[in-house]
């Protein structure tokens, strides 16, 4: 059978990821993860989800919010991760259902990962957008997190045209008809 992820390799050049959340959570220690657990951990294993785009970041918040008014109180930061860092990518085609609402394997492959400490990020697909972009998996236990610098949360500025009120949807409907 063949590999489930890419073997550990350096990060070839820095990166920034992106997080966002509310602060009832700290952003970067994975207790909200360890907490409810994610498509790839189960409670109990701490891990960060994070984009190494901003709006990703935004799409992977509001599929899980199913939010129809404007989220308050959430914050964004950034993680600049240094060059060198040790770094996996999931391959998605070895892990079946990864995209499912029921999704198992993802969640053992992402635990495995985790107690094994084989690397400090973990490039998984994004579900939200087909597995075409990825999320990265960060792992604030591995000895390598200590290489990277984090900037202080600031408030997130929604677009409100993300959350259209009954009335706007009602009118936008009416001029297409």
């Amino acid at each position: 059978m063949a590999s489930r992820h890419s073997p550990v390799q350096a990060l070839e050049q820095p990166v920034t990821l992106w997080r966002v959340g509310h602060p009832a959570y700290p952003l970067w220690t994975g207790l909200g993860a360890s907490i409810r657990g994610g498509r790839w951990n189960s409670p109990g294993h701490p891990v960060i989800y994070a984009s190494v785009h901003y709006s990703l970041t935004l799409l992977e918040v509001l599929a899980n919010l199913s939010a129809k008014s404007v989220p308050r109180g959430f914050v964004r930061s950034s993680m600049r991760v240094v060059k060198g860092v040790s770094i996996e990518r999931v391959n998605p085609m070895h892990v079946p259902g990864w995209r499912g609402p029921e999704h198992p394997e993802a969640t053992r492959f992402g635990d495995r990962w985790l107690e094994e400490g084989r690397s400090l990020l973990l490039f998984v697909p994004s579900a939200v957008v087909e597995g075409l972009e990825e999320n990265v998996l960060i792992n604030p236990n591995h000895p390598e997190f200590a290489n990277t610098q984090i900037a202080a949360p600031v408030p997130v500025d929604w677009d409100l045209r993300l959350f259209p009120s009954p009335a706007s949807v009602r009118a936008s409907r009416g001029s297409r008809e």
